[in-house]
């Protein structure tokens, strides 16, 4: 088990350093041989106050990873109703509820990174700052424009959001023109990730793979496991493989073949995990299954 987690650790730590487009970075905290305390690191997103500063964050991982999320708080200090302005702790539900074993620390950081661009005022982890943008929206983005100055080392000035209308904007609907260019999704909802560096094509073609609900057009928030599966899909990470049949598999401990059925079986990584969406099932090589399609014997296949 120890060595399946570490072997993930320094698979996930090896594809952030190959990717740099996504502009993500992790480190060993202090002593390099210890890949189980992190930091990791991002741009703030442009249009927002957060614009040309970077984020350090402080990574956690626990020793049943990947079936429990990594601990991450802010080390930057940032001014934002979602993260405390004392301790850098984060409320995001994809670092609690709403995480998934298929989900990644790369994939975490860029969630983070989304809700510097979307924060939600009325599930606060600072309550002063979350007031703030409620009542007095210019002001907030004033004073996170002063932190990330202050703090995150972003250009003294104005960012590119202007009048500081953005967080405003991101609300609005959009368009029929923007409806058609974006297969239907809102402008905005997409834009969460193109700022990211993706192009639209590909974070359309991402929403449709994972089901996301068009609503008509409408912008809404979209579910934090939800982001994480189309940040997943869109950097190419964690293959999921969701398949309706019967799954027939030998333990890595055990020489006899064991039948399981589930309705979905999941794989987090090649070689490394197969267990079911609740993250009951856990066997590892991946590489050792045999896929079997509805009435057919699983006997005939594994013998």
């Amino acid at each position: 088990m120890a060595s399946n987690r570490m072997r993930r650790i320094g698979k996930e730590i090896a594809d952030i350093h190959a990717d740099a487009h996504s502009q993500i970075k992790v480190e060993p905290f202090g002593n390099q041989d210890d890949v189980t305390h992190l930091r990791g690191s991002f741009p703030g997103p442009p249009g927002t106050p957060y614009e040309g500063g970077t984020y350090n964050i402080d990574i956690k991982i626990p020793t049943d990873y990947p079936f429990r999320p990594p601990t991450m708080k802010f080390e930057t200090k940032v001014w934002h109703p979602n993260v405390s302005s004392q301790t850098g702790a984060i409320c995001l539900d994809t670092l609690s509820s709403a995480w998934s074993p298929v989900l990644t620390i790369k994939s975490a950081l860029l969630s983070l990174q989304s809700l510097l661009s979307t924060p939600e005022p009325k599930d606060p982890q600072d309550a002063e700052v979350a007031n703030m943008l409620l009542k007095s929206p210019k002001e907030f983005e004033r004073v996170a424009r002063d932190w990330a100055v202050g703090y995150a080392g972003a250009p003294a000035g104005s960012a590119d959001n202007g009048s500081g209308s953005s967080l405003d904007d991101t609300r609005q609907g959009a368009g029929e023109d923007s409806l058609a260019k974006y297969d239907g999704y809102n402008k905005n909802l997409i834009d969460r990730f193109t700022s990211m560096g993706f192009d639209v094509e590909r974070v359309v073609a991402a929403f449709r793979y994972v089901g996301a609900d068009r609503r008509g057009g409408q912008d809404y928030e979209l579910e934090e496991g939800r982001m994480g599966d189309i940040a997943a899909r869109l950097l190419g990470e964690s293959p999921i493989r969701l398949v309706p049949h019967e799954w027939a598999f030998r333990r890595c401990d055990d020489s006899d073949w064991q039948y399981c059925e589930l309705d979905h079986i999941n794989c987090a990584m090649a070689g490394a995990f197969w267990f079911d969406y609740e993250g009951s099932v856990e066997i590892t090589n991946c590489d050792r299954f045999v896929s079997l399609a509805p009435g057919e014997s699983w006997s005939d296949k594994v013998g």
